[in-house]
């Protein structure tokens, strides 16, 4: 299996314009590419790591409108409720230029939190936000949360994880 397919998916759908929500340490490297990289903190609570971002920003209220061409929402999801989730994707579907699309990454970790920590307890990264995977994320579920977020799917593909599987999606 390959443990960065999903940053490959995501450099072959992100064009233009880029935002990159939740960037973290900017794994997939969109910020060499000039996306814009928000996160809420300059330091991962959960790891201790610097975070690459440009501005902080929460992914539920992104202060951006029509302002890109790719908003890039990577290996966010799974870790919010699913209202969080739907709030996320129409923040993201705002910060769009017409035409615009979002590229979505989402594992499916079967896994407990148990068998996820790495830190020995679960942790929050931020009120909310739970820093390991909070649920499965199957196709179908992803796919229900898109279109209840007024979107819909255009591309969905399978990507693998080191542990498990998981989704890609582009979104308009």
């Amino acid at each position: 299996m390959n443990m960065y397919a999903q940053f490959g998916f995501q450099n072959r759908h992100a064009a233009g314009v880029i935002l990159n929500v939740g960037s973290n340490c900017d794994p997939a490297g969109l910020g060499a590419r000039g996306a814009v990289n928000v996160d809420l903190h300059r330091v991962s609570p959960a790891t201790g790591i610097r975070n690459r971002v440009d501005a902080l920003a929460d992914a539920r209220a992104l202060p951006f409108r029509g302002a890109f061409d790719t908003v890039v929402i990577g290996d966010l999801l799974e870790h919010l409720r699913f209202s969080q989730i739907i709030r996320v994707l129409r923040e993201a579907k705002r910060a769009l230029r017409p035409q615009g699309k979002i590229v979505v990454t989402c594992p499916d970790d079967h896994r407990t939190i148990e068998e996820q920590a790495q830190f020995g307890k679960e942790t929050e990264y931020a009120p909310g936000v739970q820093a390991l995977h909070a649920r499965r994320m199957p196709l179908e579920l992803l796919w229900a949360l898109v279109e209840l977020a007024g979107l819909r799917v255009r591309q969905a593909e399978i990507i693998h994880y080191p542990h498990y599987s998981g989704w890609g999606l582009v979104v308009c």
